[in-house]
């Protein structure tokens, strides 16, 4: 029942996930071509 009013909350925090994974991949692809690079 809690859920109910948290999830307003709780939205804009998938969002910041969602972001963050992709910093994330975007990350490990430049590091991957930093290691190529040398």
């Amino acid at each position: 029942m809690e859920k109910k009013t948290k999830k307003s909350a709780d939205e804009p925090n998938v969002d910041i996930s969602r972001i963050g994974c992709k910093l994330t991949r975007i990350y490990r692809h430049s590091k991957q071509k930093a290691t190529f690079a040398s």
